[in-house]
């Protein structure tokens, strides 16, 4: 009861969106839960001084609001994730990534010790993505969420030496995809997709000066 008691009392509410709230709890239990959907990754334990393992992916991925592929976290599908803990000015900066050098995952920024969770994609090699239908493409973009979640394990603080487990799921926002090209014209109209996540992580200290 005092351990429950101590879970909630360090619970805070933070804001995804203006119309949407979510729990953030610390729970040290949840560095059990997690590790058991890791293994070593093939490419080693690092790329760019960043963590790097094999992790259990659930997605829900929709084109035109329509569901496409569904993954269940269950299922222990895995692919290659990576994922860093840094700061910049006043923010703390958790991100986590599918993917070896690009990648689809989630951003946990702690500013003035309110969190904020986004779903964030990153092209590994040309400008691919856009939060408007006519918009300019970028490499890499935040897409606001709704019904967050976030546990970790322990909280959060600048030049951290131990290891930091935990967990989010979110539903994005809608944005666009570029359909390829030919010509110089696209081909077709831009996709128009979102995401839904759950996924447990690990993550360590880095300075990215």
């Amino acid at each position: 009861m005092k351990h429950l008691l101590s879970i909630l009392a360090l619970a805070i509410f933070i804001s995804c969106s203006n119309k949407n709230s979510s729990l953030l709890v610390i729970d040290p239990s949840i560095k059990n839960e997690a590790k058991e959907h890791f293994s070593i990754s093939k490419y080693g334990n690092n790329i760019q001084g960043l963590m790097l393992y094999e992790n259990d992916m659930g997605i829900e991925y929709f084109e035109s609001n329509k569901l496409l592929k569904s993954i269940k976290l269950k299922e222990q599908n895995k692919s290659t994730f990576k994922s860093y803990f840094t700061s910049k000015q006043d923010t703390l900066y958790i991100d986590g990534l599918f993917g070896l050098w690009g990648g689809s995952g989630f951003s946990i920024k702690i500013i003035n010790g309110q969190p904020k969770l986004f779903h964030v994609a990153n092209s590994d090699d040309f400008p691919s993505y856009s939060t408007t239908k006519n918009g300019d493409y970028k490499q890499f973009v935040e897409i606001p969420c709704t019904n967050t979640k976030i546990i970790l394990s322990k909280q959060p603080v600048k030049n951290e030496k131990d290891t930091i487990f935990g967990y989010v799921e979110f539903n994005s926002a809608n944005y666009f995809v570029f359909p390829g090209s030919a010509d110089g014209k696209e081909l077709g109209p831009r996709k128009e997709i979102s995401i839904n996540m759950k996924t447990y992580f690990q993550t360590k200290w880095v300075d990215l000066k």
